[in-house]
């Protein structure tokens, strides 16, 4: 960790309560699970979360006290659940709507234990896989997968978290002796390699979490393989931005985005569904809380509130600028070529727009540091295990 990271991330606020934290997600449950012939949705709603939305804000102003990195991950995390508590009990009555594909009848006609069990794999399986909730484009499972063994996935997930964890060995090792941010007085190269190192950081950050999280809830027996499709989608279907955001890119938070950016376009403003007014809306509404959600990653870690959100709202005028070139130009250009135009698109849109957040991030302390302490590969280069601020050759 970087000093200035590390002294920062000491000033910022009170220690991070877990007494708090439990509360919190206790509240939650206890929305979920409560018979509505007890509370009715309506004090569900009045009694429950305003004591939630101030436990998140009040865990919001503390710190970890374990630096800027754990603290953006734990403040994105809270902002995550609170989304989700209203998407599943102010915008809807998740009892009677949301199940496992299975059950014949909505969780209200279960006792006690089966709906503390519904309501506890509700908040873990995020993407609704095999539920009435699931997500669109999820990654297909396997027919391999489908039949794996509980041991053989166990074993498949650990390789790619040591995978992961190596990558991102080899990449700090690059950004803790560089330069790292991306300037206006960087060759070109540099500025592309710079924004490729980034993506990578992110997606062996998230996959190794959630290879871990996949670990532990396969190996407990609280789920099956077959419950943790692919997190990503192919890369190859990245040939537009909106493509990218809903087909490649993790899914963790789509439940959400879709229920509150359809509640405003069409229940709110009365928008009619299928209209490019529905369409903006949506897309606004999405990206609007993806920066809101990353905001509280900001400011648990910096105590700032301007670093996250231009890189996702930004993410809506491209969109919008590919609906509108698609709707014209539709069947004029042969299909290989146009999707070997749309790669170097997408590709040269997010090297201009990356700049915007991980500078921000860089002024913080988040990622000058070694996120791996102990380097295989250093190890290997200098006989040294702990990760150095200084050159290999020195």
């Amino acid at each position: 960790m970087s000093q200035k990271g590390d002294a920062y991330g000491l000033q910022l606020g009170p220690p991070f309560s877990v007494a708090a934290f439990l509360l919190s997600q206790a509240l939650v449950i206890a929305a979920l699970i409560v018979p509505r012939s007890v509370l009715t949705l309506a004090h569900v709603r009045l009694l429950l979360f305003p004591p939630v939305l101030a436990t998140t804000l009040y865990l919001l102003s503390s710190t970890t006290r374990l630096g800027t990195l754990v603290d953006y991950v734990t403040g994105c995390a809270l902002v995550f659940s609170l989304f989700s508590f209203s998407n599943l009990v102010l915008l809807r009555d998740a009892q009677a709507e949301i199940r496992p594909r299975h059950l014949p009848a909505p969780i209200s006609h279960y006792g006690l234990f089966h709906r503390s069990w519904w309501a506890a794999t509700l908040q873990l399986n995020v993407r609704g896989v095999g539920w009435t909730d699931q997500v669109a484009n999820l990654p297909p499972i396997s027919p391999h997968q489908a039949s794996e063994s509980r041991s053989a996935f166990v074993c498949s997930r650990l390789a790619r978290l040591l995978i992961s964890l190596l990558v991102l060995d080899a990449t700090q090792l690059y950004y803790i002796n560089k330069s790292f941010g991306i300037r206006a007085d960087l060759l070109t190269w540099e500025r592309v390699l710079h924004t490729v190192l980034l993506g990578t950081i992110t997606y062996c950050l998230i996959r190794s979490m959630h290879s871990f999280v996949a670990m532990l809830a396969v190996a407990s027996g609280w789920s099956a393989p077959a419950e943790w499709p692919e997190l990503f989608g192919p890369l190859a279907e990245s040939y537009t931005i909106r493509r990218f955001w809903s087909r490649t890119w993790h899914q963790y938070n789509q439940k959400f985005f879709v229920s509150h950016a359809k509640f405003i376009a069409r229940k709110v403003l009365r928008f009619p569904p299928g209209t490019t007014r529905s369409s903006i809306t949506q897309l606004l509404v999405a990206f609007t809380m993806s920066g809101l959600l990353h905001m509280g990653g900001d400011y648990m870690a910096m105590r700032r509130l301007d670093v996250s959100y231009k890189l996702f709202l930004i993410q809506v005028i491209p969109i919008a600028v590919e609906d509108w070139v698609t709707n014209i130009f539709s069947g004029v250009l042969d299909e290989k070529i146009s999707r070997a135009l749309g790669y170097v698109w997408v590709f040269a849109w997010f090297v201009l727009c990356v700049p915007w957040f991980v500078n921000g991030l860089l002024e913080a302390g988040m990622i000058d540091h070694a996120m791996v302490p102990y380097s295989i590969i250093r190890r290997i280069w200098t006989g040294e295990w702990a990760v150095q601020e200084v050159p290999l050759s020195e």
